[in-house]
């Protein structure tokens, strides 16, 4: 989908503070232009509007998805929770770094109140 003007503006800003630079993203968007794919129509962007139940899940330790960009996104669903894993990163962490990350997803799945909004992981290597 690339990225808006406004976002890759944005983006290049704050390369330029960040240990990492743009190392997670490499190679996109810079790639698209070479394989002939163009940027969707600006519509495609637009705020997203809805009332459907959604439970959004993030990372404490996400490089790729910020927490911030589930919080961006979930400002448009009205029925909405957010779960966060202190302690996950973007992969596999995420979904089973923990049994009570299933227990919340099912518990959603099933349309039941969810009562954990934050779950702490344990270190990966004990000090």
């Amino acid at each position: 989908s690339s990225v808006s003007a406004e976002r890759w503006k944005k983006i290049q800003n704050e390369e330029k503070n960040t240990f990492l630079g743009r190392e997670f993203d490499f190679p996109f968007p810079d790639v698209c232009e070479a394989w002939g794919i163009h940027p969707l129509d600006p519509s495609y962007r637009s705020d997203i509007k809805s009332d459907v139940n959604a439970l959004f899940i993030g990372g404490t330790l996400d490089g790729r998805t910020p927490l911030s960009n589930a919080e961006e996104i979930k400002k448009g669903f009205s029925k909405s929770t957010m779960l966060i894993v202190d302690g996950a990163a973007h992969g596999d962490s995420l979904f089973v770094g923990s049994p009570r990350i299933t227990e919340v997803f099912l518990d959603f799945l099933k349309g039941n109140s969810i009562s954990d909004t934050r779950i702490v992981l344990p270190p990966a290597i004990e000090p």
